[in-house]
Protein backbone atom coordinates (compact mmCIF):
# COMPACT_ATOMS: atom_id res chain seq x y z
CA UNK A 1 0.00 0.00 0.00
CA UNK A 2 1.32 3.46 -0.91
CA UNK A 3 1.52 5.74 2.10
CA UNK A 4 0.90 9.50 2.34
CA UNK A 5 0.10 9.71 -1.33
CA UNK A 6 -2.56 7.77 -3.17
CA UNK A 7 -4.46 4.64 -2.23
CA UNK A 8 -4.11 1.67 -4.56
CA UNK A 9 -7.53 2.31 -6.14
CA UNK A 10 -6.78 6.00 -6.64
CA UNK A 11 -3.46 5.23 -8.29
CA UNK A 12 -5.10 2.80 -10.70
CA UNK A 13 -7.98 5.11 -11.58
CA UNK A 14 -5.99 8.35 -11.95
CA UNK A 15 -2.71 7.12 -13.38
CA UNK A 16 -3.59 4.04 -15.47
CA UNK A 17 -5.19 3.22 -18.80
CA UNK A 18 -6.40 -0.29 -19.54
CA UNK A 19 -4.73 -2.53 -22.11
CA UNK A 20 -6.56 -3.87 -25.17
CA UNK A 21 -3.44 -5.55 -26.54
CA UNK A 22 -2.38 -7.53 -23.49
CA UNK A 23 0.77 -5.38 -23.10
CA UNK A 24 1.20 -2.37 -20.81
CA UNK A 25 3.80 0.38 -20.49
CA UNK A 26 4.95 1.39 -17.01
CA UNK A 27 6.31 4.94 -17.25
CA UNK A 28 8.05 6.44 -14.21
CA UNK A 29 10.32 9.48 -14.03
CA UNK A 30 10.63 13.21 -13.47
CA UNK A 31 8.83 16.04 -15.24
CA UNK A 32 10.28 14.87 -18.56
CA UNK A 33 8.13 11.75 -18.14
CA UNK A 34 5.21 14.01 -17.27
CA UNK A 35 5.51 15.75 -20.63
CA UNK A 36 5.41 12.40 -22.47
CA UNK A 37 1.75 11.91 -21.52
CA UNK A 38 0.39 12.90 -24.98
CA UNK A 39 2.60 10.22 -26.54
CA UNK A 40 1.52 7.64 -23.95
CA UNK A 41 -2.13 8.46 -24.68
CA UNK A 42 -1.53 7.78 -28.38
CA UNK A 43 0.09 4.43 -27.54
CA UNK A 44 -3.10 3.55 -25.70
CA UNK A 45 -5.47 4.86 -28.36
CA UNK A 46 -3.71 3.50 -31.46
CA UNK A 47 -1.82 0.40 -30.30
CA UNK A 48 -4.05 -0.57 -27.41
CA UNK A 49 -1.17 -0.54 -24.93
CA UNK A 50 -2.05 -0.15 -21.29
CA UNK A 51 -0.37 2.71 -19.44
CA UNK A 52 0.71 2.83 -15.80
CA UNK A 53 2.22 6.24 -15.16
CA UNK A 54 3.84 8.29 -12.40
CA UNK A 55 6.08 11.36 -12.37
CA UNK A 56 7.62 13.62 -9.73
CA UNK A 57 9.16 16.96 -10.67
CA UNK A 58 12.88 17.27 -10.09
CA UNK A 59 13.53 13.62 -9.17
CA UNK A 60 15.39 11.40 -11.63
CA UNK A 61 14.39 7.77 -11.63
CA UNK A 62 16.52 5.97 -10.72
CA UNK A 63 18.75 8.30 -8.75
CA UNK A 64 21.32 8.51 -6.04
CA UNK A 65 20.36 10.34 -2.85
CA UNK A 66 21.16 13.95 -3.67
CA UNK A 67 21.46 17.40 -2.16
CA UNK A 68 21.26 20.49 -4.37
CA UNK A 69 23.28 23.63 -3.94
CA UNK A 70 19.93 25.47 -3.94
CA UNK A 71 19.29 24.15 -0.43
CA UNK A 72 17.15 21.05 -1.00
CA UNK A 73 18.11 18.53 1.67
CA UNK A 74 18.67 14.78 1.27
CA UNK A 75 15.77 14.02 3.61
CA UNK A 76 13.36 15.90 1.30
CA UNK A 77 14.73 14.05 -1.70
CA UNK A 78 14.59 10.67 0.00
CA UNK A 79 10.90 11.03 0.84
CA UNK A 80 9.98 11.76 -2.78
CA UNK A 81 12.27 9.10 -4.23
CA UNK A 82 10.95 6.52 -1.78
CA UNK A 83 7.44 7.19 -3.06
CA UNK A 84 8.66 6.60 -6.61
CA UNK A 85 10.12 3.26 -5.53
CA UNK A 86 6.81 2.38 -3.88
CA UNK A 87 5.00 3.14 -7.13
CA UNK A 88 7.56 1.06 -9.04
CA UNK A 89 6.91 -1.90 -6.72
CA UNK A 90 3.14 -1.39 -6.92
CA UNK A 91 3.08 -1.35 -10.72
CA UNK A 92 5.63 -4.10 -11.31
CA UNK A 93 3.85 -6.38 -8.82
CA UNK A 94 0.76 -6.01 -11.02
CA UNK A 95 2.59 -6.31 -14.32
CA UNK A 96 2.64 -9.24 -16.68
CA UNK A 97 5.66 -10.79 -18.41
CA UNK A 98 6.55 -8.79 -21.53
CA UNK A 99 5.14 -5.54 -20.20
CA UNK A 100 7.45 -2.60 -20.81
CA UNK A 101 9.15 -0.36 -18.26
CA UNK A 102 9.81 3.08 -19.81
CA UNK A 103 12.38 5.29 -18.04
CA UNK A 104 12.82 8.92 -19.05
CA UNK A 105 14.35 11.61 -16.82
CA UNK A 106 16.71 14.56 -17.06
CA UNK A 107 19.80 12.47 -16.44
CA UNK A 108 21.91 15.05 -18.29
CA UNK A 109 21.17 17.67 -15.61
CA UNK A 110 23.24 15.64 -13.14
CA UNK A 111 25.72 13.91 -15.42
CA UNK A 112 26.21 16.21 -18.41
CA UNK A 113 29.19 18.52 -18.59
CA UNK A 114 27.08 21.23 -16.93
CA UNK A 115 23.38 22.22 -16.84
CA UNK A 116 22.54 23.93 -20.14
CA UNK A 117 19.67 26.23 -19.00
CA UNK A 118 21.16 29.50 -17.73
CA UNK A 119 18.83 29.41 -14.73
CA UNK A 120 20.41 26.10 -13.67
CA UNK A 121 23.97 26.76 -14.82
CA UNK A 122 25.33 27.16 -11.28
CA UNK A 123 23.46 24.15 -9.91
CA UNK A 124 25.67 21.64 -8.08
CA UNK A 125 24.82 18.24 -6.62
CA UNK A 126 26.21 16.36 -3.63
CA UNK A 127 25.46 12.64 -3.50
CA UNK A 128 25.08 10.25 -0.56
CA UNK A 129 24.86 6.49 -0.12
CA UNK A 130 22.04 4.70 1.68
CA UNK A 131 23.85 5.12 5.01
CA UNK A 132 24.07 8.90 4.60
CA UNK A 133 27.78 9.01 3.80
CA UNK A 134 28.89 11.46 1.14
CA UNK A 135 29.97 9.91 -2.16
CA UNK A 136 33.17 11.27 -3.67
CA UNK A 137 32.57 13.20 -6.90
CA UNK A 138 34.85 10.86 -8.86
CA UNK A 139 32.78 7.84 -7.75
CA UNK A 140 29.28 9.26 -8.16
CA UNK A 141 28.68 8.41 -11.83
CA UNK A 142 29.69 4.78 -11.29
CA UNK A 143 27.44 4.54 -8.23
CA UNK A 144 24.53 5.88 -10.28
CA UNK A 145 25.16 3.31 -13.01
CA UNK A 146 25.12 0.58 -10.34
CA UNK A 147 21.83 1.89 -8.96
CA UNK A 148 20.39 1.98 -12.48
CA UNK A 149 21.52 -1.60 -13.09
CA UNK A 150 19.95 -2.76 -9.81
CA UNK A 151 16.59 -1.24 -10.78
CA UNK A 152 16.79 -2.84 -14.23
CA UNK A 153 17.52 -6.25 -12.71
CA UNK A 154 14.47 -5.90 -10.48
CA UNK A 155 12.34 -5.15 -13.54
CA UNK A 156 13.83 -8.01 -15.57
CA UNK A 157 13.16 -10.42 -12.70
CA UNK A 158 9.45 -9.65 -13.21
CA UNK A 159 9.70 -10.51 -16.90
CA UNK A 160 9.55 -6.88 -18.00
CA UNK A 161 11.32 -5.39 -20.98
CA UNK A 162 13.04 -2.06 -20.34
CA UNK A 163 13.22 1.00 -22.59
CA UNK A 164 15.32 4.05 -21.64
CA UNK A 165 15.05 7.39 -23.43
CA UNK A 166 18.41 8.99 -24.08
CA UNK A 167 18.79 12.70 -23.14
CA UNK A 168 16.81 15.14 -25.25
CA UNK A 169 18.09 18.59 -26.26
CA UNK A 170 17.74 21.43 -23.75
CA UNK A 171 18.14 25.17 -24.30
CA UNK A 172 19.91 28.04 -22.58
CA UNK A 173 17.26 30.76 -22.35
CA UNK A 174 13.49 30.86 -21.72
CA UNK A 175 11.31 30.52 -24.79
CA UNK A 176 8.68 33.14 -25.64
CA UNK A 177 5.18 32.36 -24.37
CA UNK A 178 3.87 32.15 -27.93
CA UNK A 179 2.55 28.74 -29.00
CA UNK A 180 3.63 29.30 -32.62
CA UNK A 181 6.67 27.18 -33.43
CA UNK A 182 8.03 29.73 -35.91
CA UNK A 183 8.20 32.40 -33.19
CA UNK A 184 10.23 30.02 -31.04
CA UNK A 185 12.60 29.38 -33.93
CA UNK A 186 13.01 33.08 -34.63
CA UNK A 187 13.70 33.69 -30.94
CA UNK A 188 16.21 30.86 -30.81
CA UNK A 189 18.11 32.25 -33.77
CA UNK A 190 18.07 35.83 -32.50
CA UNK A 191 19.28 34.87 -29.02
CA UNK A 192 21.75 32.30 -30.34
CA UNK A 193 20.69 29.90 -27.60
CA UNK A 194 20.93 26.78 -29.71
CA UNK A 195 23.72 24.21 -29.89
CA UNK A 196 24.66 22.02 -32.82
CA UNK A 197 23.75 18.38 -32.69
CA UNK A 198 27.37 17.30 -32.30
CA UNK A 199 27.91 19.77 -29.42
CA UNK A 200 24.98 18.31 -27.50
CA UNK A 201 26.05 14.73 -28.23
CA UNK A 202 29.44 15.52 -26.71
CA UNK A 203 27.81 17.30 -23.79
CA UNK A 204 25.66 14.24 -22.96
CA UNK A 205 28.36 11.65 -23.66
CA UNK A 206 28.73 10.39 -20.08
CA UNK A 207 25.01 9.62 -19.87
CA UNK A 208 25.01 7.99 -23.29
CA UNK A 209 27.94 5.77 -22.30
CA UNK A 210 26.12 4.57 -19.18
CA UNK A 211 22.92 3.82 -21.09
CA UNK A 212 24.88 1.99 -23.79
CA UNK A 213 26.63 -0.09 -21.11
CA UNK A 214 23.28 -1.03 -19.53
CA UNK A 215 21.88 -2.03 -22.91
CA UNK A 216 24.90 -4.18 -23.71
CA UNK A 217 24.70 -5.86 -20.31
CA UNK A 218 21.10 -7.06 -20.69
CA UNK A 219 19.33 -8.58 -23.67
CA UNK A 220 15.95 -7.05 -22.79
CA UNK A 221 17.14 -3.47 -22.27
CA UNK A 222 16.78 -1.02 -25.15
CA UNK A 223 17.81 2.63 -25.52
CA UNK A 224 15.43 4.71 -27.62
CA UNK A 225 17.05 7.59 -29.51
CA UNK A 226 14.65 10.35 -28.46
CA UNK A 227 17.44 12.85 -29.11
CA UNK A 228 17.63 11.72 -32.75
CA UNK A 229 13.89 12.24 -33.25
CA UNK A 230 14.04 15.81 -31.92
CA UNK A 231 17.38 16.70 -33.50
CA UNK A 232 18.12 14.35 -36.43
CA UNK A 233 21.37 14.31 -38.42
CA UNK A 234 23.48 15.87 -39.82
CA UNK A 235 25.59 16.57 -36.76
CA UNK A 236 26.29 20.12 -37.93
CA UNK A 237 22.62 21.09 -37.70
CA UNK A 238 21.35 23.25 -34.86
CA UNK A 239 18.89 21.73 -32.40
CA UNK A 240 15.92 24.11 -32.26
CA UNK A 241 12.95 24.27 -29.86
CA UNK A 242 10.05 23.82 -32.29
CA UNK A 243 8.82 20.83 -30.24
CA UNK A 244 9.21 22.45 -26.81
CA UNK A 245 7.00 24.04 -24.18
CA UNK A 246 9.97 25.63 -22.42
CA UNK A 247 13.73 25.21 -22.22
CA UNK A 248 13.63 21.56 -21.13
CA UNK A 249 10.12 20.18 -21.62
CA UNK A 250 8.29 18.99 -24.70
CA UNK A 251 5.05 20.63 -25.74
CA UNK A 252 1.95 18.53 -26.41
CA UNK A 253 2.79 18.71 -30.11
CA UNK A 254 6.39 17.74 -29.38
CA UNK A 255 5.36 14.68 -27.38
CA UNK A 256 2.95 13.63 -30.11
CA UNK A 257 5.78 14.06 -32.60
CA UNK A 258 7.60 11.28 -30.75
CA UNK A 259 4.79 8.80 -31.38
CA UNK A 260 5.57 7.61 -34.95
CA UNK A 261 9.23 6.85 -34.21
CA UNK A 262 8.56 5.34 -30.78
CA UNK A 263 5.63 3.20 -31.89
CA UNK A 264 7.75 1.86 -34.79
CA UNK A 265 10.55 1.17 -32.32
CA UNK A 266 8.20 -0.88 -30.13
CA UNK A 267 6.70 -2.78 -33.07
CA UNK A 268 10.15 -3.64 -34.43
CA UNK A 269 11.68 -4.75 -31.15
CA UNK A 270 8.90 -6.25 -29.08
CA UNK A 271 6.87 -9.26 -30.25
CA UNK A 272 3.32 -9.28 -28.97
CA UNK A 273 2.45 -5.72 -29.98
CA UNK A 274 0.18 -5.75 -33.02
CA UNK A 275 0.24 -3.11 -35.72
CA UNK A 276 -2.89 -0.93 -35.78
Amino acid sequence: MLTNQLTDDQLLSRCSLGSRSGVSVISIGDSQTGHLLPMLNLLNERLGLGVMYYSTDGINFPSLIEERSTGDFPSDFMEKHQKMLQVFDYYTNRSKPNDILLLSSRYELRWGEYPIPQSQRQLKFTYYDDKGSKIATKDALGKWENAFNTLIERALSKGLRVVIFNPIPTFQYPLPPSPQWFNKLAYARSSQQYFTRSELINHYQKVSDVLKSLQERHSNVFVFDAFGVLCPPPDSRQCLPDSYRDQVHLSTTGAEKMYPAFSSFLLNNFPGIDKP
